[in-house]
Parts: structure tokens; C-alpha cells; sequence
């Protein structure tokens, strides 16, 4: 089975500010992937 999505955003380095800037766009709908 393959159920492959793309995200809407892609953030890169997940330091603080990573982390910080992914939770946010999360909270607002978008599709997240941290690399």
C-alpha cells in the first residue's frame, strides 16, 4: 500500500527556531514535514 503526501511546507534544521516555525505553520493547517 502506498499513501504518499506531499507537505505543504518543508523546514529545514530542526533547532529551536525549526521546531518553533513548524509548530506554527501546523497550528494554522499547513501540511508540515522537518528535515
Amino acid at each position: 500500500m502506498n499513501n504518499l503526501q506531499r507537505p505543504d511546507v518543508i523546514v529545514v534544521g530542526a533547532g529551536s527556531a525549526g521546531c518553533v516555525l513548524a509548530d506554527r505553520l501546523s497550528q494554522s493547517g499547513r501540511s508540515v514535514l522537518v528535515i
